[in-house]
């Protein structure tokens, strides 16, 4: 699964094997194939994610949305 991170000055692209994200709503583990939405990211709450290389990073984010599709993530982000 494809994660790509925009922020007002760069931008970077992951190959993950699942995201924890934080939403106002709650938090929940987003694998290939889940169901197509739109959500408003929790404040100042970290992204927690696995590369398929094994490997597990963490990037803090002060504000963003997140667009998850079956094959894919986009946040938007405006403070890492």
């Amino acid at each position: 699964m494809k994660l790509l991170i925009i922020h007002p000055l760069r931008s970077e692209e992951f190959d993950i094997v699942w995201l924890d994200v934080h939403t106002i709503n709650g938090n929940f583990v987003v694998h290939a194939g889940h169901a197509p939405m739109i959500v408003l990211l929790a404040t100042h709450k970290p992204l927690q994610f696995k590369l398929k290389n094994g490997k597990q990073e963490t990037i803090s984010v002060s504000h963003g949305i997140a667009e998850i599709s079956r094959d894919s993530i986009t946040v938007v982000i405006d403070d890492m």
